[in-house]
């Protein structure tokens, strides 16, 4: 009795364990597309970063040459003043020797002024 159910047993068992194969294929075939979409997404991900990495790259170089231009231009600004102001500085010591010299020449017509007046009241 029990060889004659032997063979249907065993086919009614390899009939779900096909089933189960087959499902567990495509299962890991759900799975092996799940993680490829993952992938893809990650990879999108990822060029996203390093574009937005390139664009802050290039918007800290901008910030850096307009502070190289701006300490540049405030270099020249100062130097042109540090240059004005030699220029008055030298003006103005002009302007005091020429007052000195002035000051020394009415300091002697002071001085013989009363020269003069002395000598008007005694001749």
């Amino acid at each position: 009795m029990w060889p004659l159910l032997s063979p249907l047993l065993t086919g009614v068992l390899k009939v779900p364990r096909v089933s189960k194969e087959k499902r567990i294929f495509e299962r890991e075939l759900e799975l092996i597309e799940s993680l490829r979409r993952v992938q893809r997404e990650e990879a999108r991900a990822l060029e996203h970063q390093k574009e937005l990495l390139e664009k802050l790259r290039a918007a800290h170089a901008r910030d850096a040459a307009a502070e190289r231009e701006q300490i540049e231009s405030l270099r020249k600004a100062q130097l042109e003043e540090a240059k004005d102001l030699s220029r008055q500085k030298e003006e103005l010591q002009k302007e005091k020797a020429e007052l000195q010299k002035k000051w020394e020449e009415l300091e002697e017509e002071r001085k013989t002024l009363p020269l003069f007046s002395v000598e008007q009241q005694t001749s």
